[in-house]
């Protein structure tokens, strides 16, 4: 087992719950435009995505909405206010505590998002965690995003950790080849997909405490 010195946290649907939210702001978007998706799990597909790539599932279902404006921003608009109105309740304590106590133990700390860095600012300060992640990598400030392992290398490169030192927590496939590819420790938590369809990672948690959990103990093992 390799020794833990960092630990790099996906956003939706890891460290925040909102992948319903992103779901419920494009459901909006697609009302106002007289769409009804036929399975209402249709946004399962849009986890770990860019919203360019979401944006292309959309427009593949109801290729009509190719020509109608700046859909993802319209999205965007929804999520922003969805996110302002809950704050805190997008997240819950016992993953405060978690990030609390791995920064308390010298483990350093940073988010590698599929989301923009705006929308990334937003749910980080909505949700109380910013003060925790001095490192934030995003979909438009990375070279490539999810599941290239850019996004996971940068974050390691701010860090400044091998990222075989680092702890990846991701719920998604592509977050997991993402982080994988990069080299880091993979944690996945079953907070949005099946445990079975999380076996990829190295390692599989219930919830995302329990990956922190983990990570703590194994840092503390080198200390």
């Amino acid at each position: 087992m390799r020794s833990i010195e960092a630990v790099i946290c996906d956003m939706d649907g890891t460290i925040v719950d909102s992948e319903e939210l992103h779901l419920r702001a494009w459901n909006l978007v697609l009302d106002r435009h007289g769409c009804q998706p036929e399975s209402p799990n249709w946004g399962d597909a849009f986890i770990g995505l860019t919203e360019d790539a979401c944006l292309a599932t959309v427009c593949g279902l109801f290729p009509h909405l190719a020509e109608a404006g700046d859909l993802v921003e319209e999205k965007q608009r929804n999520f922003r206010a969805m996110v302002r109105e809950r704050g805190t309740a997008i997240t819950n304590d016992a993953i405060r505590r978690g990030l609390a106590r791995l920064r308390d133990a010298g483990v350093k700390l940073a988010v590698a998002t599929s989301s923009e860095m705006e929308n990334a600012g937003i749910v980080l300060e909505a949700s109380g965690l910013a003060e925790f992640f001095p490192v934030v990598v995003t979909s438009d400030t990375a070279a490539r995003a999810k599941p290239h392992p850019d996004m996971y290398r940068a974050a390691a490169a701010g860090l400044a950790v091998a990222p075989g030192r680092c702890a990846a927590l991701e719920d998604s496939i592509a977050g997991l080849v993402s982080a994988s590819g990069a080299g880091c420790i993979t944690l996945a938590v079953a907070n949005t997909l099946p445990a079975a369809e999380l076996k990829p990672a190295d390692y599989v948690f219930d919830s995302t405490p329990a990956a922190l959990a983990w990570s703590l103990d194994q840092a503390r093992l080198r200390a």
